[in-house]
């Protein structure tokens, strides 16, 4: 018995798997129909897991470089410029619990509509 005979070659497993992705057709998520089906991310903020709509979520990003705003509230941590857009980053954190957010290399920004 022969290594072929006993399981298919790398390519004729890469050939099914093609054949199988052709005939299933996914929609991108924002085409996919499901009324009633509530969208959203989960993040943690210090002690509380949030959630947020999809509808409400422009992207995460890494904490881009910012600018500080002479006179803003403590938790007005600066102003970041996005792809030429100007935009506020609060410390959601600091804002609720009155403690500051301790960033790291892992930190990311929720970018959210308004």
């Amino acid at each position: 018995m022969t290594l072929s005979t006993v399981s298919p070659a790398p390519f004729e497993v890469l050939l099914d798997y093609e054949q199988r992705s052709l005939g299933h057709v996914a929609g991108v998520p924002d085409q996919i129909d499901a009324p009633g089906l509530w969208r959203g991310i989960a993040f943690r903020l210090g002690s509380r897991l949030l959630a947020s709509s999809f509808a409400d979520v422009v992207e995460i990003i890494s904490v881009p470089p910012l600018t500080p705003v002479p006179g803003g509230d403590s938790w007005l941590i600066g102003v970041a410029n996005l792809r030429s857009t100007l935009l506020p980053v609060v410390d959601l954190k600091h804002y609720l619990e009155g403690e500051r957010t301790v960033q790291h290399a892992g930190t990311r920004a929720l970018v959210v509509r308004q």
